[in-house]
């Protein structure tokens, strides 16, 4: 019976060892599943380090198997809401910029960016930085974690003291330059050039260890053919490039994780002067780089945003925007969700041309990743677009190395130049917004690191901050300890501008929602849709709806629900 009861016992620590074996094997990290994605959190979910100097802020990380604390590298960016100047008293064309004076303390306009590979364990509530100042101060715990599986996290700490000075080494990490004379950013991964006159992008230069050096690019395009009238009812046609800078550039002077730079592009300026210009504002991290802009173009619009009165009519026969290649990614190879593994050789390819529509409650309906591989090195795409007003919307793709003096770049040869094309515009109304990312990646880069990649565009981190006091790790929001019930918070600051938080808190775990709706009860977009922990919560909102437009002033409500809470409250925005 002895012995019986030993092999039991020896078979289930063994069966307890395997079983934690596994679940470690199958735990997720994800500072390394999603290491080249950037985190940006609003200054408004921040809100217990509001009017702090910004310079007394301090990020770190800890490594719980060393019990050590690490500096991170991060930056805090002003956004602020302003007048345009080029359009001055013209309320319809107010924007956000990064380029106003800073003030010099935190609050609601600022934006804190880190990366999530710099992250690291959760801190006992007791250990602190050794800095006598910053145990004077609360600290904010930052959990970042997947939004569909909140187990796959990691965590940062922001401290606050006069006394500490971010190292260089912390400083340099990812090696942020902005060339002024040569127009190019850079990193330590890569280099990104920009033509002077279109602000597109010309050279990409992947270094080591993740390419081999050497400008694998020829040039960005942007493409139409069709025809314009403005008043004087002359149609013409225009065939190449359809925008060009203006002298105004401003770009971020100190970059640490990101680097912003900024000008005002002109829709077909050659023809219409400056009445058509706009805000490009492309974000540069240490590995990837997002641009938004652009506008939409009806007779109603133009109106409304540059005060005219004559009529302006576009029709456009076809548009395309793509990333056309140099000789040097000969032997690349290009995929997408239909086409795996096309050689780039300057030969021409049969290529599936599918681009799928994909309804989503809060992501555009045209949503495509495309992948340049290769030991040169790897370029990826995430291109979106609101307007499915196209009778055609198809993949284009060319390899030929045949010169073509019409529609090519420098080299006037194509090379794998790939992109989403749009043919046939019906009358009047186009959407412009151009939005997309791009990552310089590791040489060789596969098809399925690309899905993952695209998934985790679409799904990016969520956050969780909690304010914890040294030593007692009490939780500083008001009233929560007390609580045992469903509870929603009044939104601060109420009303609003630019962004506002929304507390709420959980006596138990539950599956909640919460939703921002407009007076009619349209949901505008939704903040939270999972699973959350029992405890106090925050959600920042930045006025922007799930397509990531900027919504109008007026009075919204948000609700949160589970399966048995429900609870409305009121709010007001102010542009």
């Amino acid at each position: 019976m002895k012995k019986l009861m030993k092999s039991r016992f020896v078979v289930g620590v063994l069966l307890i060892t395997f079983s934690i074996g596994i679940n470690y094997l199958l735990a997720k990290d994800i500072t390394k599943e999603r290491k080249y994605e950037p985190v940006v959190l609003q200054g408004s979910v921040l809100f217990h380090f509001y009017d702090v100097p910004v310079d007394s802020i301090y990020l770190y990380a800890y490594c719980d198997s060393s019990q050590t604390w690490n500096m991170m590298p991060f930056q805090i960016d002003e956004r602020i809401r302003t007048e345009d100047p080029f359009h001055p008293g013209n309320e319809n064309m107010w924007r956000h910029s990064y380029f106003i004076p800073d003030d010099g303390v935190l609050d609601a306009d600022d934006e804190i960016v880190f990366m999530t590979c710099d992250l690291g364990d959760k801190a006992p509530e007791g250990i602190w930085i050794d800095n006598e100042e910053a145990k004077q101060h609360k600290r904010l715990e930052l959990k970042i974690y997947d939004p569909n599986d909140p187990e796959t996290k990691a965590y940062g700490y922001l401290f606050r003291s006069s006394t500490i000075t971010i190292p260089e080494e912390v400083k340099e990490k990812y090696g942020f330059w902005f060339h002024a004379q040569e127009n190019s950013v850079e990193t330590n991964y890569y280099t990104v050039g920009l033509n002077k006159q279109n602000s597109v992008i010309e050279d990409i230069v992947l270094k080591s260890p993740f390419g081999n050096g050497k400008d694998i690019f020829d040039r960005q395009k942007l493409r139409f053919a069709g025809v314009i009238e403005y008043g004087f009812g002359i149609p013409l046609s225009v065939t190449e490039d359809i925008i060009s800078t203006s002298s105004y550039l401003e770009y971020t002077k100190n970059p640490v994780v990101r680097l912003i730079r900024e000008t005002r592009v002109a829709m077909l300026s050659d023809l219409l002067e400056d009445m058509l210009a706009f805000y490009v504002t492309p974000k540069f991290y240490p590995f990837s780089a997002t641009l938004k802009g652009g506008m939409g173009i009806s007779v109603q619009a133009f109106k409304d945003a540059f005060n005219l009165d004559d009529d302006i009519w576009v029709h456009f026969d076809t548009l395309r925007q793509s990333w056309d290649f140099s000789e040097e990614a000969d032997s690349m190879r290009f995929y997408n969700n239909y086409n795996d593994g096309v050689l780039i050789d300057g030969n021409a390819d049969d290529v599936n041309k599918t681009i799928d529509f994909k309804p989503h409650p809060e992501l555009p309906p045209i949503r495509e990743w495309m992948l340049t591989s290769g030991t040169q090195g790897s370029f990826f795409t995430y291109s979106e677009f609101l307007d499915t007003t196209w009778q055609t919307v198809e993949l284009y793709f060319e390899d030929n190395n045949s010169i073509n003096p019409n529609d090519t770049g420098e080299d006037q040869k194509s090379f794998g130049d790939q992109g989403i094309q749009f043919i046939s515009q019906p009358e009047d109304s186009i959407n412009l917004e151009l939005g997309f990312k791009a990552y310089f990646l590791p040489s060789n880069f596969t098809k399925n690191e690309a899905e993952q990649l695209a998934y985790f565009v679409e799904n990016p981190v969520k956050w969780d901050v909690q304010a914890i006091t040294f030593p007692t790790g009490v939780n500083d929001r008001k009233n929560v300890n007390n609580l045992r019930s469903y509870k929603l918070f009044q939104n601060y600051p109420n009303p609003f501008n630019s962004s506002t938080i929304i507390n709420f808190y959980l006596p138990k775990n539950a599956k909640v929602t919460l939703k921002i709706l407009d007076v009619t009860g349209r949901t505008i977009v939704t903040l939270a849709d999972r699973l959350l922990n029992s405890g106090s919560h925050t959600v920042h909102w930045d006025g922007k709806s799930r397509f990531n437009q900027e919504t109008p002033s007026g009075v919204y409500f948000y609700v949160l629900e589970s399966d048995s809470f429900s609870d409305v409250k009121k709010l007001i925005l102010m542009r």
